[in-house]
């Protein structure tokens, strides 16, 4: 191995013998220790592909997180197009975007009266249409939040619903892509909003749910969608008109996860807890933790292949869980073009 290589695995922590020492069966760490990664996305084409962004880095690995290489500098949130999985946004303090697959970056604020962009998402079917939550309450007196729609590949915005104070989380409904979700918050907690005219108008989703903060339209079943929450998961049988209980009250859910070939296989990230899994529906959970040394989960996200489940940590960087390959899922059908937020700032 040459120099620079080594330098590049030691320096962010991840070192060859950590993968040979890792095995089917059980999370393993996969490096970035000092990055505390709030989004993970898989390249929903080539199962070696992946990227996780933190606030010091955006990094890449394309040998199924052997080795990392930091492309750019700190995002909040990323989005790989389905259809055109070289085309990639990463949202922080300027939205920027990559044409070759993060060789390359540039800025993508046309139009953003908001630039700190904390939550994308994609239309699985026209990906030249896309969303971007923004929020920077930090930062007095310039604070801003607000909703914006791109239909040109993020070249230009227009705000939408200016009434919405900031976002941490999108999803588009990847069965009806007219139907969006979008998390508002403010002082007085975390609510749901829905859209089933693309952006157009919104209309409050939140009966029965308490304090969401990450949104996951099931993929295969229509009208189910499930939602992290700061008291467990919730579930809603009827496109996000009501909402009810599925599960792990208690813990603060910060991310769910549905696997689009088997729509009952579920799984959650915790703060503080781990990994949860959930073999029908979100009738009942099971801890999924097994080599998982980082228990705060921030960001979980599946390969395309099937074959590998990535978690997003505070602390630890992140891990990996390797299943038996599965046939890998055609990009942009049925399969969400969308990241998953942790909590709020």
């Amino acid at each position: 191995m040459s120099s620079s290589r080594i330098f590049l695995a030691v320096s962010l922590g991840i070192g060859l013998a950590a993968r040979a020492r890792g095995g089917v069966g059980e999370w393993t760490n996969r490096g970035l220790p000092a990055v505390a990664i709030q989004s993970v996305a898989a390249d929903p084409g080539d199962p070696d592909v992946v990227y996780a962004a933190g606030a010091t880095g955006t990094y890449k690995s394309a040998d199924g997180a052997a080795i990392w290489t930091r492309v750019m500098g700190g995002t909040a949130a990323l989005a790989i197009d389905p259809k055109r999985p070289a085309t990639l946004y990463a949202g922080g303090p300027n939205l920027t975007r990559s044409l070759d697959a993060g060789v390359t970056w540039s800025s993508s604020v046309t139009g953003l009266t908001c630039p700190f962009v904390t939550a994308l998402a994609i239309d699985p079917e026209t990906p030249a249409t896309l969303f971007a939550g923004a929020s920077d309450l930090a930062h007095e007196p310039s604070q801003c939040g607000g909703l914006f729609r791109s239909r040109d590949f993020g070249a230009t915005w227009t705000a939408l619903s200016p009434d919405f104070i900031a976002h941490g989380g999108l999803a588009i409904d990847p069965r009806n892509p007219a139907r969006i979700f979008a998390i508002e918050y403010d002082e007085f907690g975390n609510s749901l909003h829905r859209s089933e005219d693309g952006g157009e108008s919104w209309a409050p989703a939140s009966l029965g749910l308490l304090d969401p903060l990450a949104i996951a339209p099931d993929p295969t079943l229509a009208d189910r969608v499930y939602v992290a929450a700061i008291d467990g998961v919730y579930v809603s049988e009827d496109a996000g008109v009501s909402f009810r209980r599925s599960g792990l009250e208690g813990l603060i859910v910060t991310t769910v996860l549905v696997d689009p070939r088997v729509s009952d296989l579920l799984y959650a990230g915790t703060l503080a807890h781990g990994v949860y899994r959930s073999l029908d529906g979100g009738q009942s959970w099971s801890t999924f933790n097994s080599g998982l040394t980082d228990l705060s989960v921030s960001a979980l996200a599946l390969s395309a292949s099937g074959a590998r489940i990535y978690a997003g940590t505070n602390t630890g960087g992140v891990f990996d869980f390797e299943f038996v390959a599965r046939a890998p899922v055609t990009p942009g059908a049925g399969r969400p073009a969308t990241r998953l937020l942790g909590p709020r700032p």
